[in-house]
């Protein structure tokens, strides 16, 4: 589909004649028939209904008019917002707020790709930090964007207005384990989680506290492993089989495919959650601030193709 077939599907159907259509446009009646046949073969359905020499829009044709109508808007208010953007010449330094789990690269994929975009060396600073603190640092506006993992089913810890949110990666907590554990106690079963030191997310990471409350009301003998912020650490220990750990999948992606880490989905332990990014909404809508750009680079996943194809 293109501008130029709805363009001339606008005409046809204010004209409701082929041929003043082809008028209006400048082309040849066969043209514009051509164009509505394609038009009306991408689409799947007969825009127009033809009864002798006259033609009439079609009740598919009515529904698609309005839309057409809103996109040929929308392109005029593109042009009218890219002649009124003015390129950033001044880059300020990127302050990135990360919380557990965020992969330090991330930061080096996404200097390179500001650099693709604005042409020029972006300086990211980091605060690694727990999430609670990297909520009230950015509600200071001393970070400018936050991006850590939390429940899908958690509110958004920054519900007033003005706030953007990226869903950077979906994924679900799984109970992982080192394929060299004992067979017998490596099953889908809630009870596993006492044969083998329980590694957990930190207490300061938003996916803590509804584990705490399940593992509490299922009434487990847990034995606690290592509490440690520290992933490689944690990746380490549950490689050597020191224990087995609940936490999100993508944390460990690579060692899941590799084979060399093994996931288990036991409903009573498993949530759906997410890693997410939040920046404040650009004030002049008339400029690009670099937090948006970065977050939607976050959210495109480009930074994570760039890693694939460095390797």
């Amino acid at each position: 589909m293109t501008l130029s077939q709805i363009h001339t599907f606008l005409v046809v159907s204010e004209s409701l004649n082929f041929t003043k259509a082809s008028r209006i446009l400048s082309v040849t009646q066969p043209a514009v028939s051509t164009q509505i046949q394609l038009l009306e073969k991408e689409l799947g359905v007969s825009l127009f209904n033809r009864l002798g020499r006259r033609v009439y829009l079609s009740q598919a044709g009515f529904r698609f008019r309005d839309l057409a109508l809103e996109i040929i808007s929308r392109v005029d208010r593109s042009q009218t917002l890219l002649h009124s953007f003015t390129p950033l010449t001044k880059t300020d330094p990127l302050r990135l707020g990360t919380g557990f789990g965020v992969r330090p690269e991330r930061e080096k994929y996404l200097q390179h790709y500001l650099h693709g975009t604005f042409q020029k060396r972006v300086p990211i600073k980091v605060l690694q930090a727990a999430e609670g603190q990297l909520v009230a640092e950015f509600e200071k506006k001393q970070v400018d964007i936050v991006m850590f993992y939390k429940l899908d089913n958690d509110p958004s810890p920054f519900p007033g207005p003005g706030i953007l949110e990226m869903v950077i990666e979906k994924t679900n907590t799984l109970v992982l384990g080192s394929p060299g554990l004992p067979k017998d106690k490596w099953r889908r079963d809630i009870r596993l989680l006492e044969s083998f030191p329980l590694l957990l997310p930190p207490k300061t990471s938003l996916l803590r506290k509804e584990l705490d409350e399940k593992l509490l009301s299922l009434k487990l003998n847990i034995k606690p492993g290592i509490e440690t912020t520290d992933t490689d650490f944690i990746r380490k220990a549950l490689l050597s089989g020191f224990g087995v750990g609940i936490f999100p999948a993508s944390l460990f992606r690579q060692e899941i495919e590799s084979g060399e880490l093994i996931g288990l989905s036991i409903p009573e332990v498993s949530y759906p959650c997410s890693l997410v990014a939040y920046t404040r909404e650009d004030e002049d809508r008339h400029s690009l601030s670099i937090n948006y750009v970065a977050l939607q680079i976050l959210g495109a996943g480009w930074p994570d193709t760039w890693a694939n194809e460095r390797k």
